[in-house]
């Protein structure tokens, strides 16, 4: 995790806005087309926040589609945090399609999307959450995945909260366990079906080029 992910983590946005200034700063005067993308890459975390989800938005819709992480991921965060379920089902679809086809080998990113996954099929899908969520946590514990911002994190896990509430604590806890056994085909797999079938009930299933 770089100095302005830790700066944005600990809420010290001032020092945070620095540290991605002189990100992109550097990035320009190398003509390194890579780090200004993750200049504002970074930008849209801090946007996101300070609760700023135009400008969260505007930053993240500025990187390249196909730049090597998963702006259809960011894109899905703005949209959870803003409620609009529609939005973030089809973004999670192209995040879990684009995390299949690239990012197998990429550890990091196995928390970050099974994460928000399990989120917003909390209430629709509830023991599909406990699971995803349960690969997410054990990815995120044993150290194979990096830590959420502690604001997503928060609110994932008042989601989790919903989702335990609408089982069984047996059910919950089995759910729990099986997931954290499962490895990132397995967590994708149940994720991705589960996400399809929300979209199909919402009238809205994205092209996804697989």
């Amino acid at each position: 995790m770089d100095e302005s992910w830790c700066l944005i983590a600990t809420c010290d946005h001032p020092a945070a806005l620095v540290a991605v200034d002189g990100l992109a700063r550097e990035a320009r005067r190398r003509g390194e087309r890579r780090w200004i993308d993750a200049s504002s890459w970074r930008r849209g975390d801090l946007a996101r926040a300070q609760s700023d989800l135009d400008a969260a938005r505007s930053h993240y819709a500025s990187v390249p589609a196909d730049w090597v992480f998963n702006p259809p991921l960011w894109l899905a965060q703005v949209e959870a945090m803003a409620g609009n379920v529609p939005a973030t089902v089809d973004l999670l679809i192209q995040a879990v399609a684009r995390y299949r086809v690239r990012f197998v080998e990429h550890w990091a990113d196995d928390a970050d999307v099974a994460g928000e996954v399990a989120a917003c099929i909390a209430e629709a899908d509830p023991v599909t959450a406990l699971r995803v969520g349960g690969f997410a946590s054990a990815s995120r514990t044993s150290g194979r995945a990096d830590h959420a911002y502690p604001f997503d994190q928060a609110r994932i896990e008042k989601r989790l909260a919903v989702a335990r509430s609408l089982v069984t604590s047996e059910v919950a806890d089995s759910a729990w366990q099986a997931g954290s056994a499962f490895g990132a085909g397995e967590a994708y797999d149940e994720a991705e079906t589960s996400l399809r079938m929300m979209a199909d009930r919402l009238g809205s299933v994205p092209e996804t080029g697989r």
